[in-house]
Formats: C-alpha cells, structure tokens, sequence
C-alpha cells in the first residue's frame, strides 16, 4: 500500500489511472489537485486600457459559475507584450 501526498493543500478532479495501473514517477497524471487559496486570475484587457492598471492595484471580480459571488484580488504582473492578433494585455 502506498501514499501519494501532495505540496500543497486543495480539490481533486477525476482520477486519470486505474486501479493497479503501473504509475511512472514525475510522468502519469494521477489526478488533477487545484490549489483554493490563493486562487490565481490570468486575464486580457484591450489595450487602451494599460494607463488604468498598475501592480498591487486591488481588483474585484466574479466568475460565471457564481456571478453574485466577488472576490478581490491584487494585480501581481503585466505582460510587457501585446497580443498582436487581439491587441490585448495579459494581467
């Protein structure tokens, strides 16, 4: 019988092996773990929008799946690049 522990505490999704599956080391997903706290946020902004934002700057946002639930967060880094295609900034 063998444990697996994970770095750090959160969710489990779906397992991905079988029982009895020969699991190789550093290769074989076992099961997706997401971390709860802190929850980090990739998102886009046109733009035309770069002179409003700043790093540290606090931000509230929600997600789809609760739009009545907000969360606050802070703004920790700014792509120096802009999305040719889209002409988006990733936060």
């Amino acid at each position: 019988l063998k444990h697996i522990k994970a770095p750090f505490a959160g969710s489990l999704g779906i397992r991905q092996v079988d029982l009895g599956q020969f699991v190789q080391p550093g290769v074989t997903t076992i099961v997706p773990l997401q971390a709860l706290d802190p929850i980090f946020l990739n998102f886009y902004i046109p733009e035309q929008y770069i002179n409003r934002i700043s790093l540290q700057q606090n931000i509230i946002f929600s997600v789809e799946q609760d739009p009545g639930i907000y969360f606050n967060g802070k703004i920790t880094a700014i792509n120096s690049k802009i999305d040719e295609k889209t002409h988006n900034i990733q936060i």
